[in-house]
């Protein structure tokens, strides 16, 4: 996967996924598959939960009280509890640093997607492309990020 904003990988810091956990169970109960998912979205792709982190945490919340679990139709669902509300509620400087410094604002993140589709495209294509065709990719880049520089330099 490409990473367009490097202060989101590997800042998970121990410590700080709880509380995305629990604040992306405030909205709803959720499975883990669902949380992993979620979470992802909020961070626009740029950091990926795997399974070896969320269940874990899910365990160590529960065993903290500030999450319960039931089995619904053969998935076990999490249910953030009173007690996890009033955790978050607790840290609500904590949870709000979180989301400034690491979830990207809304209006980046369809920038954030065209960027990756745009790698992607490139990267999928790379080899079939022709040495012509390869000199005039190069060119709408450099193009592209000429234009961009400018743009960018107005602005300061």
């Amino acid at each position: 996967m490409f990473h367009f904003f490097p202060r989101t990988r590997g800042m998970i810091g121990r410590g700080i996924f709880k509380y995305i956990v629990l604040q992306t169970l405030k909205d709803k109960p959720m499975h883990g598959y669902e949380i992993m998912k979620t979470i992802s979205d909020r961070f626009s792709g740029c950091y990926a939960p795997s399974a070896g982190i969320v269940y874990p945490t899910l365990q160590m919340l529960e065993d903290l009280g500030y999450v319960t679990a039931k089995e619904e139709s053969g998935k076990k669902v999490y249910f953030i509890t009173d007690e996890g509300r009033k955790f978050l509620e607790e840290k609500e400087k904590v949870v709000k640093g979180i989301a400034k410094n690491h979830i990207l604002p809304s209006e980046r993140i369809s920038l954030n997607k065209e960027l990756r589709s745009f790698a992607r495209l490139i990267m999928t294509n790379y080899w079939d492309l022709t040495p012509e065709e390869a000199g005039k990719v190069e060119r709408i880049i450099k193009e592209a990020r000429d234009k961009i520089n400018s743009l960018l330099l107005e602005g300061q």
